[in-house]
């Protein structure tokens, strides 16, 4: 199972403030997400396999609905045009986001990894 410790070192090393950082994992761990261990070694482990976690519900419990951020809708042509895009862009994501698991982009990042140059010295 997946486990992450979080501490500063963990905010520093992925470039995210460390407040950031806390407020993304307590709202996965009230998503349903994550655990939270306590002690020594503690930190926050997923509650379900990574295959079994869509990156569209990860999505949604970190942005909640985007729709209800935006403006309201101007009844001019040039606005429904642009409002009518930005619906077919937001569905052509969330259709991607649901096709894909954890598991997938765990994979990708080990394939990005591997095809990285070593060099020795």
């Amino acid at each position: 199972m997946f486990c992450f410790c979080w501490n500063n070192e963990a905010a520093c090393r992925h470039a995210i403030p460390e407040r950031y950082l806390e407020q993304m994992l307590t709202s996965l761990r009230k998503g349903g997400f994550l655990k939270s261990l306590r002690g020594p070694r503690g930190g926050f482990q997923l509650r379900l396999p990574p295959e079994e976690i869509r990156i569209s519900a990860v999505v949604a419990c970190l942005e909640g609905d985007r729709r209800s951020e935006q403006e309201p809708e101007r009844d001019t042509p040039e606005f429904r045009a642009v409002a009518a895009l930005d619906l077919r862009a937001d569905e052509a994501r969330a259709a991607v986001l649901a096709q894909l698991t954890l598991v997938d982009l765990l994979r990708e990042r080990d394939a990005l990894r591997q095809s990285q140059p070593m060099f020795f010295i």
